[in-house]
């Protein structure tokens, strides 16, 4: 058993959901098999072929697709982080517990009774926190949008290096919270990404290339300054940021 969930009993889970549900079979004709992909029931390569050409090409298409995270300029395991937010694939309470692999699916952090994908990257006061103090809460609807226009939209975006950053350290900053004895301070989880940020922006393929849209911040780590601000102890300040 593993956090409430007993494995061994979930291995036949597909088979007794079968069994479940029995096939009708009809007393006027013999099974057979057919392909869908062609007219006439047979299956052809040239009909596989077309088929799977029409579906790729309907895939690309859908509005809702996330084939578009593999052309954003930044390191292959934060565009695989980007496909599974994109896909409702990320493995946060609210999913685990949907799955049956978590007792709740509440916040670890905070009181929220429910660590949606948009709460643990956004809307989690701690999370909440690190945007602030980055200062990239300040682009339009970036409270307001639904999780994936607002993901979306923040990874096309002139701050698209700094915001994969932040998804990415954030998202480590919780499972740090949840697994590791050694805790981080939020003063880590920044240094960490203004660190990969600066990194992403030097390692782009040329200049102003993200998705061919207007010019890429650069990263002054020298004019990150830390002051007081009345809703959080420390707030960075961004005094210099200059752009290509």
């Amino acid at each position: 058993m593993f956090m409430g969930w007993v494995y061994y009993k979930s291995m036949n889970i597909g088979e007794r959901l079968l069994r479940s549900h029995p096939v009708p079979l009809s007393p006027v004709f013999d099974d057979s098999v057919v392909w869908l992909g062609n007219s006439d029931g047979s299956y052809t390569v040239s009909s596989a072929y077309r088929w799977l050409g029409v579906t790729v090409k309907n895939w690309h298409s859908n509005p809702d697709s996330a084939s578009w995270v593999w052309k954003v300029k930044i390191p292959a395991k934060i565009q695989f982080f980007a496909w599974l937010v994109m896909l409702s694939a990320l493995p946060t309470n609210e999913l685990r517990c949907n799955r049956g692999l978590a007792a709740s699916a509440a916040c670890s952090r905070c009181s929220c009774t429910s660590e949606s994908v948009s709460h643990v990257l956004r809307d989690c006061p701690h999370a909440h926190e690190v945007w602030f103090r980055i200062g990239v809460h300040a682009y339009p609807n970036f409270w307001t949008d639904p999780c994936h226009i607002w993901f979306k939209s923040m990874l096309r975006s002139q701050m698209s290096y700094l915001f994969a950053a932040g998804v990415w350290w954030i998202w480590r900053w919780r499972n740090n919270h949840l697994f590791d004895e050694k805790k981080w301070c939020i003063r880590t989880v920044l240094r960490c990404i203004l660190t990969d940020a600066d990194s992403f922006r030097s390692c782009g393929s040329t200049r102003n290339e993200v998705f061919d849209q207007g010019a890429i911040p650069r990263l002054d780590r020298d004019a990150l300054l830390i002051a007081h601000n009345k809703n959080f102890q420390q707030h960075l300040e961004w005094d210099n940021i200059s752009i290509l």
